[in-house]
């Protein structure tokens, strides 16, 4: 990260990086046939759902001051996010 975009912005970024490395996280299970790494990438993927909550909680005590555009869009990434954190964790 070369600046920061603001508390929003970076909230956005990290929300995206956690939303590509679910879709990582579910690919690796996919092929996975080592029961102790499947048990370490689904612990990773409940610490990044945690993450998810914690920020979708912050957002909900309005701790932010922001644009309705960047609230949607954390918001969006940070569900999409939270969705795959799900899907690892049911593999």
């Amino acid at each position: 990260m070369l600046g920061s975009l603001g508390v929003m912005g970076d909230l956005c970024e990290e929300a995206e990086w956690i939303w590509r490395r679910m879709v990582h996280l579910r690919v690796s299970l996919q092929t996975c046939r080592h029961s102790g790494l499947g048990s370490r990438l689904r612990a990773e993927a409940r610490l990044h759902g945690r993450r998810c909550q914690q920020i979708q909680h912050s957002l909900q005590q309005g701790n932010f001051s922001s644009s309705q555009l960047q609230f949607t869009l954390l918001s969006e990434l940070l569900d999409r996010s939270f969705q795959q954190s799900q899907s690892v964790q049911a593999t």
